[in-house]
This record gives structure tokens, sequence and C-alpha cells, in this order.
């Protein structure tokens, strides 16, 4: 039998990203995990986790950053105790606002 005939499968079989394993990615990086700890969790290489599923990891970083901006600015606006102080930290995150150091001479 001729060698071309009789073929082997080699190494592994491309990798199918899914729906389950990108939602999964995203609310593991909402949850605030990082790219290593996902793609080790999963079994996923690195090289094939940033082709297939950056997007995915991004989008659920970018969910759990929104919502706690959004806590914090609903503080930042309400009446509750912590409102002054989550106020300055978002001045100071989002508008160039800086601690000053001020030291009185007499």
């Amino acid at each position: 039998m001729p060698r071309d005939e009789k073929k082997r499968p080699q190494g592994r079989p491309p990798y199918q990203a899914n729906e389950q394993t990108k939602a999964q990615i995203g609310l593991m990086a909402a949850a605030g995990l990082t790219r290593h700890a996902i793609y080790t969790m999963l079994g996923i290489d690195k090289k094939t986790f940033t082709k297939y599923h950056e997007e995915d990891y991004q989008m659920g970083l970018d969910r759990m950053v929104s919502s706690v901006a959004a806590r914090i600015y609903r503080k930042a606006i309400s009446n509750n105790s912590n409102a002054l102080s989550a106020g300055m930290f978002l001045l100071k995150m989002r508008a160039g606002w800086k601690d000053a150091l001020c030291i009185v001479t007499g």
C-alpha cells in the first residue's frame, strides 16, 4: 500500500470556539479573573485564547468595570455618608483631580 493512501491524523484537531465557552470566559473576566487564570483553568493555550477569546475576555472585563463605575457614581450623587469619598474618587480617576499636599509655613 502506497504511503499516501494511509494518512494518519496529525496533532490535535483544530480548536473550535463555542458559545458556552465564550460566555464562561466573559463571566470569569467580569468576576476579575486574569487571562492567565482563565486559559489555565479551561485548558486553552495562551495563543489560542488570544486568537479566539480576547474579545470575549475584554467584553467581560468592560462589563465589570461598567457595573462598578455605575455603583460608585450612584454613591457619589447620593446623600449617603460615603458620597464625598465616592465623588472624590470619581473626580480623581476621570477628571484629573489630584491630592495636593498643602504645607503651611508660619
